[in-house]
């Protein structure tokens, strides 16, 4: 699996801004939408009981989604229709992207289980893609605390199991809405490419019931249509330029 290396990560960090959803809405992105979601305000029918992401819910979210990727890279993946699905030669790590994470926040903040527009969730350096989670809980006898926080686990393993609907013929050419199912929250967390990651989070009441739900916008975007999801081959041997693979990262953040 592959890291970019140390020095890309202290260009990346210098030029990292904290982007705070409290914000006055940046021309930035006005240009894209006067509807982007960064500018929305909270949907103010959403009785949200939790909100946010801390930081050891952004360990969590890193290592899961790079566990998944590593084992593909690895071509330890075997649940695929028409068997083990090959190793990846371009499998990049990710990196948490604040500036995609705000974006997401907002979005997680309006309570809509439907994605947001691409332009409404644009960004300058690349296409953004997105996965949306949602679950439900209710309990007489719990405490609300209990029932507000988030199984980012279980959330990122349903996205990763649409596996089981994959057919390893599809790598080379990605194809949206296939005729069998939908798998395209599998392919966003697999994306050879795609190496930025950004989400948010919130639990809120509807009725009775507890909603937990979960946004994760990625960068740049998978799923483009025609492209293949990874290349296939010996991990990194397909590393881009500027980038490490294994022991030769060591003078990296540990990731």
């Amino acid at each position: 699996m592959l890291k970019t290396m140390w020095s890309f990560f202290i260009l990346a960090l210098l030029g990292l801004v904290r982007w705070s959803s409290s914000a006055k809405c940046p021309a930035e992105y006005e240009r894209f939408s006067l509807e982007h979601t960064f500018c929305i305000p909270r949907n103010p029918r959403c009785d949200i009981k939790r909100s946010g992401v801390t930081q050891e819910d952004i360990q969590k979210i890193l290592r899961l989604h790079n566990q998944y990727r590593s084992g593909i890279a690895l071509g330890k993946e075997t649940r695929a229709k028409g068997g083990t699905l090959p190793k990846a030669a371009d499998m990049l790590q990710m990196v948490w992207d604040d500036e995609l994470a705000a974006i997401a926040q907002k979005w997680a903040e309006n309570c809509d289980f439907n994605h947001d527009c691409d332009e409404c969730r644009a960004v300058s350096n690349f296409g953004v893609g997105q996965n949306l989670a949602i679950q439900s809980a209710s309990c007489s006898n719990c405490k609300e605390d209990d029932m507000t926080k988030p199984k980012w686990a279980d959330a990122i393993k349903g996205l990763y199991d649409e596996v089981l609907y994959f057919h390893k013929s599809w790598l080379d050419r990605f194809q949206s809405g296939r005729a069998e199912t939908y798998v395209e929250h599998f392919t966003q967390v697999i994306w050879s490419e795609t190496w930025r990651l950004g989400c948010g989070y919130t639990s809120y009441k509807a009725g009775k019931k507890y909603k937990r739900f979960y946004v994760c916008n990625y960068g740049p975007s998978g799923n483009m249509l025609n492209q293949p999801v990874y290349k296939q081959g010996q991990p990194c041997s397909a590393c881009p330029v500027n980038t490490c693979c294994g022991s030769s990262c060591k003078s990296g953040p540990n990731y």
